[in-house]
């Protein structure tokens, strides 16, 4: 079914180009480097050895098929902007894969073919039976709902439990993340309401003794807020009953090290909540922070590890031979990348799919904002983010420790594979594959380097590409997507109004997604809980499966090493911790986007 659909609306997918949004660049072709010239831009390369097939383009000496080889390649693909409507209402979204004629055109017909025939949770049927059928009368019970899918298929989501320290541990695990920063001067969100709607008392007792008031907290680095402030604007208009609404949720770092939860700023009914409050009106407060966390995380998820990199793989298979030493280690990661989104357009942003029918924001208001936040979208490096954010002084931040021992990890691997063949600080200057990717690439993404001048920036890109194919991406979309979501506080819409003050009785089975769609909310985040049949589908063993060259042997069995050297330690970090974070062992990381 899903090959069908696939197949008849990758057309759709790809219409005829649209006036280009962005100002034309020429593209550059460098000239190719005369080792028997003796000027000044040439140098004689000395103790070069040469793999047997991977070449760069100026040592190859089968120059002139190469040359052939990527004039075809440009023919098969062009970037062209997305459409996509639904309901009417046609979005443009990202540059995209238009497949021409011959050559690499193939690749997206193939990776097509594949998604049709991709396993998914194969239990899912028996998923959708259990939670459609339960009888739900009273919020507990849910807690025997998930029992019952423990029997069976599924473990229980880490989201159903809401107590304070697992609400503010997710921020720092399995959502919200994404929209963390620091509190600082400049970035105070709505703090100076909080000030008035908590007592420095309050404050002191959940953030630590010598916490004398919100002041303290932020000249120390200690106050963070998750801000979806914007959540409301994207609520899907034609359904009004369910909604996201707009949220600021504080936290602070306590005295033992912990990531607490201060207040929560419903911005909709502008009432701030904190613990203090009435347990009904706190456990609102924090069901509809994650109602907006889910809606935002799941497109931030479609933005910045698919949509963003789609263009600069079109440039990269129209500017790159497969005779490059990059070729065959890039496309080992980006592979699927092109059906992946295909797939997340047909299936989830389409009229009536379940994405549509129980996320506050529908089908359409995803649309709106990735229409809003595709164009600003930045490419930086998790370093950036981090700095920007403000978010190095977290303790137990384990998501951000994960990720910045696998960044460094291919860092460390991509420095070694591109010294075999970058020996000189000219070769990448007369690369003029690599050059010509990056000048087409910086057509469609704004802060993607126009020329390389060192093989260290080249680098720098190929670690960024593929931490978000992989690493950022299965931080968001993987079985963690399973364990964000769950009945009844941790749901991707609230399907009752706001109460307009506090202390008001409050019933949560009012809030939750109603009993006939039930089967869609469960069953939707199940699908992500999927095995893994391909022995050399994961970070750990990849590589024993895609050919770079003879001479990268060894490099390649030193970052396997590595590899499982990490996965050792994050399992025994995790050891006795009832809700382990293993989601981004390279034993659980697909190495491409696989889901």
């Amino acid at each position: 079914k899903v090959l069908s659909l696939c197949s008849t609306l990758v057309v759709l997918l790809v219409p005829p180009s649209l006036p280009s949004v962005r100002a034309k660049r020429t593209k550059r072709l460098f000239p190719i480097r005369n080792e028997s010239s003796n000027d000044n831009n040439t140098t004689t390369p000395v103790n070069r050895t040469y793999d047997d097939y991977l070449f760069l383009p100026q040592y190859d000496p089968n120059l002139e098929e190469r040359y052939d080889e990527v004039e075809t390649s440009k023919k098969a693909f062009k970037n062209v902007i997305r459409e996509w409507t639904v309901k009417r209402k046609t979005y443009y979204l990202n540059y995209g894969p238009e497949m021409v004629e011959g050559g690499r055109a193939k690749i997206m017909a193939e990776e097509v073919t594949e998604a049709g025939y991709f396993q998914g949770n194969p239990h899912l049927r028996l998923i959708a039976g259990r939670s459609g059928a339960f009888r739900t009368k009273t919020i507990e019970d849910y807690t025997a709902l998930y029992e019952n899918l423990d029997d069976c298929c599924l473990p229980i989501p880490y989201a159903h439990d809401i107590d304070d320290e697992s609400f503010g541990e997710e921020r720092l695990t399995i959502k919200g993340h994404h929209r963390l920063t620091k509190v600082r001067e400049g970035n105070y969100g709505t703090l100076e309401a909080v000030k008035e709607n908590i007592s420095n008392s309050k404050v002191s007792t959940i953030c630590g003794k010598n916490v004398t008031n919100i002041d303290v907290l932020v000249s120390n680095n200690r106050l963070y807020k998750e801000d979806i402030s914007f959540s409301s604007e994207y609520n899907d208009e034609e359904n009004p009953q369910k909604y996201a609404p707009s949220v600021i949720g504080y936290f602070c770092v306590t005295d033992d090290d912990k990531f607490m939860p201060l207040a929560i700023h419903i911005l909709d009914n502008d009432l701030v909540y904190n613990p203090f409050d009435e347990e009904s009106d706190w456990l609102l407060a924090k069901s509809a922070l994650n109602a907006a966390v889910l809606n935002t995380q799941e497109m931030d998820h479609f933005v910045y590890s698919h949509l963003i990199l789609e263009p600069i793989r079109v440039a990269f298979l129209q500017s790159i031979s497969e005779s490059h030493p990059i070729y065959h280690l890039m496309e080992h990661h980006m592979r699927g990348m092109f059906s992946n989104t295909l797939g997340g357009l047909v299936l989830l942003l389409g009229n009536k799919t379940p994405f549509d029918l129980v996320f506050g924001w529908g089908a359409p208001g995803a649309l709106r904002f990735l229409e809003k936040e595709l164009p600003n979208a930045p490419m930086v490096t998790l370093g950036e983010r981090l700095t920007q954010q403000g978010l190095w002084d977290i303790p137990n931040f384990k998501f951000r420790d994960d990720c910045l021992v696998m960044w460094d990890a291919f860092d460390t691997f991509f420095t070694d594979y591109l010294g075999l063949y970058y020996i000189e600080p000219t070769d990448i200057l007369f690369d003029h594959e690599v050059q010509n990717w990056a000048a087409e690439a910086c057509i469609y993404q704004f802060d993607f380097p126009c020329a390389f001048d060192t093989a260290d920036q080249l680098k720098e890109i190929m670690v960024n590409m593929v931490f978000r194919a992989t690493i950022k991406h299965h931080s968001w979309n993987s079985d963690v997507t399973w364990h964000i979501s769950a009945y009844p506080f941790s749901l991707p819409s609230l399907n009752h109004p706001l109460p307009t003050s506090k202390g008001t009785n409050i019933d949560f089975m009012d809030y939750v997604i109603p009993n006939k769609l039930r089967s869609f909310g469960v069953g939707l985040f199940a699908e992500f809980y999927r095995p893994m049949n391909d022995p050399y589908m994961t970070l750990l063993d990849s590589y024993r499966n895609v050919n770079l060259g003879q001479l990268s042997g060894p490099i390649v069995e030193k970052h396997l090493l590595n590899m499982q050297q990490i996965d050792a330690n994050i399992d025994d970090r995790e050891q006795g911790n009832k809700k382990p974070y293993l989601f981004l062992k390279p034993s659980r990381l697909p190495h491409y986007v696989w889901i």
